[in-house]
């Protein structure tokens, strides 16, 4: 039973990590727009 409860935990924590992933490279991709605009504007 243990074994189970530790693989069913490990195929959870993968999920969220892809899902964390996902959100990290979205964040990352909007800041990174952010900053090209910025640089765009004239001082």
């Amino acid at each position: 039973m243990t074994k189970f409860k530790v693989r069913a935990y490990a195929e959870y924590l993968s999920g969220e990590r892809d899902r964390l992933d996902r959100a990290v490279a979205a964040a990352e991709a909007e800041l990174r727009a952010k900053v090209e605009a910025l640089a765009a504007v004239p001082a």
